[in-house]
């Protein structure tokens, strides 16, 4: 009980101190249709070195690539590519990087990719993050801003390194979502041309079950174990917000680490496929992703961040901001001995997250919980105050040093000690 009590007295000190730097709300962008050109034009190089008697050779060998849009259904585009290589595709030895044909590519769901350089604009940042989807996990290193004319315009070009599904590129990222140039150290393709501007509608709006719990963010205090003292200690937060609905009943959840750093940015990095990254955007239909939300409360089955979660039962949960009567379910990790809990209010929010393993039919030790302390936006960008830093010259007084003034009192306590000791033996 005590140590309970710690943790929520050291949680309601973060909170305090992160109080000033709340905002309001998040907002929630709807993009309701994509505009992409139907025609682009690359030149390509195809590098190859070699190593001779300590001398190197490179040979580099130049193609040009175009992509034509033939048609699109939504959010799904057909692309037919092709070009002046020989023998059907664009290879360098054994490494086929791509070949001349039809492709059927998902806007949404594939972006960056090789078969349409493209990627919708409001997925664009200028920090490091990552994208997780259906079909692509990636890590967006960001390199920073250039600048560089394409068809006798110029254009902002986002830079990063970038990580999709463990294959390592780098890209240029114009502001309208065309990658002006990607490489890789054998391959390289520079934006030549663009033409024939069209815009995809999209569903105008997802299910309008979801929009009630849209437009706001939900924080979430993290608890991990701690064999030392036996029970969850705090470590931070967890920010879930939804900043963009893409359509198509697909959502961005954005997932943001928030944990106080003297004189360090809010937002903790997390590690994706190796690379630093400040959050990660899931993009996907919601009961696919780790929202804080489901539709089906209540139901015997609801299946979250893709997994099928069965209902136990009602149960009173206690989090920072309360106690709550909530819809209790649960899935098995690993053979009945690991268990993972989620409890929804009846309106559908999720307000606590834990795995627990189960010793026995009586017995659980948490691991790991999250629970809700509320809707309020910390902006990961924020810097918090560096509390060890004493700057302020201005005072009419000098400023005392924390560690001198405590060396001075032990020194002082030792030589009142001392004094009462001798004054005690001559007694």
């Amino acid at each position: 009980m005590r140590s309970t009590t710690v943790a929520i007295l050291a949680l309601i000190t973060m909170w305090g101190i992160l109080g000033s730097l709340v905002i309001s709300q998040a907002n929630t962008t709807i993009i309701n249709s994509i505009t992409i050109p139907t025609s682009m034009t690359y030149t390509v190089k195809l590098i190859n070195s070699t190593t001779v008697a300590n001398k190197t050779i490179t040979h580099v060998y130049n193609y040009t690539l175009t992509y034509q849009v033939t048609k699109f259904v939504q959010n799904v585009i057909y692309v037919n590519i092709s070009g002046n290589f020989t023998n059907g595709s664009l290879k360098l030895g054994n490494d086929v990087y791509i070949k001349k044909g039809e492709y059927e590519v998902n806007l949404l769901y594939q972006p960056l990719s090789i078969y349409y350089p493209f990627i919708e604009p409001s997925l664009i940042y200028n920090t490091s993050y990552g994208i997780i989807t259906p079909n692509e996990t990636m890590a967006l290193v960001y390199k920073g801003k250039t600048f560089s004319i394409t068809n006798g315009v110029n254009y902002t070009s986002y830079n990063y390194s970038v990580n999709i599904n463990n294959q390592q590129i780098s890209v240029n990222i114009l502001g309208n979502g065309i990658v002006s140039k990607l490489e890789n150290r054998s391959l390289e393709l520079i934006l030549h041309s663009f033409s024939n501007l069209s815009t995809i509608p999209l569903n105008s709006i997802v299910n309008s079950q979801y929009t009630s719990f849209l437009n706001r963010s939900y924080l979430y205090a993290v608890y991990n174990y701690s064999a030392l003292s036996n029970s969850l200690i705090p470590e931070g937060y967890l920010q879930i917000s939804y900043p963009i609905v893409l359509g198509n009943d697909t959502i961005t959840a954005q997932i943001t680490q928030i944990q106080m750093r003297a004189g360090q940015q809010l937002a903790l990095p997390a590690s994706l496929l190796g690379d630093s990254v400040n959050f990660v955007l899931y993009i996907n239909q919601p009961q696919n992703i780790p929202t804080s939300f489901t539709l089906n409360v209540g139901a015997k089955n609801i299946t979250w961040n893709n997994n099928v979660f069965t209902l136990v039962g009602e149960s009173k949960v206690s989090t920072p901001i309360g106690n709550f009567i909530a819809y209790q379910y649960v899935r098995n990790i690993s053979q009945n001995q690991v268990q993972q809990v989620l409890y929804f209010t009846p309106n559908g929010t999720l307000i606590k997250e834990e795995v627990v393993e189960m010793i026995n039919s009586t017995t659980q030790i948490p691991s790991f919980s999250l629970s809700f302390v509320g809707n309020n936006y910390i902006s990961p960008y924020e810097t918090y105050p560096n509390v060890f830093n004493y700057t302020n010259t201005s005072l009419p007084f000098k400023v005392i040093n924390p560690n001198l003034s405590f060396t001075i009192s032990i020194v002082i306590t030792i030589i009142i000690v001392a004094v009462l000791v001798i004054l005690r033996k001559k007694d």
